[in-house]
């Protein structure tokens, strides 16, 4: 009796493990990823409140930071810069995040700042806009940019 208990045992965990074991066919590079470059892209927009139109010659760079490290600058991953002439919010931009970024510490956000023709800070982002690492194209919304100094 026993004997035929074992062998019952055995049968199951042999069948369970060989379930284990079934191939799963390889999904393939999640939506938006670009095999060649390695690369994901991450997407959104920017925006602000004040119903301020941007004067010509203001800039906007949007970043892409890992911030995993403790009492150290953030590591810019990416970065863009985009002329906002003729250009109102909300503002679409697009980073591109490299699978080379991805270890095991990344901690990924994103940052966006709005300045002057002469460089005075004037909108800023005030809150963490986190990235999540294990997706291909992501959208991280919009951030909405707090007021630093209005434009004179």
């Amino acid at each position: 009796m026993k004997t035929s208990n074992l062998l019952a045992a055995l049968a199951v965990a042999l069948a369970h493990s060989l379930g284990a074991c079934a191939i799963v066919p390889n999904p393939g590079p999640p939506p938006g990823y670009d095999v060649a470059a390695k690369t994901s892209p991450v997407t959104g927009q920017i925006t602000y409140y004040q119903r301020i139109s941007l004067l010509p010659g203001s800039t906007a760079t949007v970043r892409l930071l890992d911030t995993a490290r403790a009492d150290a600058p953030a590591k810019v991953i990416d970065e863009k810069r985009y002329d906002l002439t003729g250009e109102n919010v909300p503002f679409a931009f697009t980073l591109y995040l490299p699978d080379s970024a991805l270890t095991a510490r990344a901690s990924l956000a994103v940052r966006a700042e709005i300045r002057s023709r002469a460089g005075t800070l004037l909108w800023t982002s005030d809150t963490v806009v986190p990235v999540e690492t294990r997706q291909g194209r992501q959208d991280v919304g919009t951030i909405v940019l707090a007021m630093v100094r209005r434009e004179e």
